[in-house]
């Protein structure tokens, strides 16, 4: 399929060949099957896992209803306190927000730092080696020579140039990883203080007056508006992981997609090809097409092109 349509691109007049290319097509066919096979896998684990983050939404969705009539039980005079309610929730999903970003820019700094130690630790390693079992004389010959001290001195000042560039990234990086840690450590003070806000604002006392008795009233759901948001904020974190990983794996479903289709396409033009009735006395156009895209690559590769 990659040769078909880089001479079409290139317009290319294939030169004819006696290559019998309908052996290809069965592997192809295979190919293609197995491409599907893994598209519909992939599908499938996807649609498994939105259900399960679906799930997982509504279980959160009922955990801040629970949480919102366990707090109106210890409610007087309407529901004055929702707001702390409301203000936890939100600083709590702020916290997993950042503490996702400092994560990922963990990761990203941590693999920086590998890659520039590796890149130092190659300064301490010789930067060219010639092939083992050279003669002795001529290895005497050509490592004596200017050369290959040349040779030497250059790949060692390019080492150090990526090995100075690469530290300096990995630094930057590990700077930013920093500043996310401690956005992510502000956000969890944040909801920590809000959460107790929350809390303490169900545990009150109030008086009322009858007859010029006056009668002071203790009420204290702390605990169970405590229990209640707890069981909240698990539940959002478990339907936060479940929707990123439905996502990716929604990701990964349409590049399968995508792949079993263009191979299935490829397939479908090939064997069209194949099957075209060649004028009398000449080469099947598939065939052609095949020897001609197969030329230009090589020439491509041959010039530095292709790599």
């Amino acid at each position: 399929g990659l040769s078909i349509a880089v001479t079409a691109k290139a317009g290319i007049a294939a030169t004819p060949t006696t290559t019998d290319l309908a052996k290809y097509l069965g592997d192809m066919q295979a190919a293609a099957g197995q491409a599907e096979t893994k598209a519909l896998t992939a599908q499938a684990d996807a649609a498994t896992a939105r259900t399960a983050a679906n799930t997982a939404k509504t279980t959160y969705d009922n955990n801040v209803t629970t949480l919102y009539n366990t707090a109106h039980g210890y409610d007087r005079a309407g529901n004055p306190r929702d707001t702390h309610l409301a203000t936890a929730l939100a600083d709590y999903r702020a916290y997993l927000d950042a503490r996702a970003a400092y994560e990922t820019l963990k990761g990203a700094a941590d693999n920086a730092r590998k890659e520039a130690n590796d890149t130092a630790a190659a300064l301490n390693a010789p930067a060219f080696e010639l092939p083992a079992g050279l003669p002795a004389d001529v290895n005497t010959q050509v490592t004596s020579g200017d050369k290959f001290k040349q040779i030497q001195q250059d790949m060692q000042a390019s080492l150090r140039a990526k090995s100075a560039e690469l530290n300096a990234a990995a630094t930057a990086a590990e700077q930013q990883a920093a500043s996310a840690l401690t956005t992510s450590n502000s956000a969890w003070t944040k909801y920590t203080a809000s959460r107790d806000t929350a809390i303490n604002a169900y545990k009150y006392s109030y008086s009322t007056t009858v007859d010029n008795k006056t009668t002071t009233t203790h009420v204290d759901g702390s605990a169970q508006v405590r229990t209640a948001l707890d069981n909240t904020t698990r539940a959002y974190e478990t339907y936060l992981a479940s929707d990123r990983a439905a996502t990716e794996k929604e990701r990964a479903a349409a590049a399968a997609r995508n792949s079993a289709n263009g191979l299935q396409a490829s397939m479908t033009n090939f064997q069209n090809e194949l099957n075209k009735v060649p004028a009398s006395g000449t080469t099947p156009s598939a065939i052609s097409v095949w020897q001609g895209a197969e030329a230009i690559l090589r020439q491509a590769d041959q010039s530095g092109t292709v790599k």
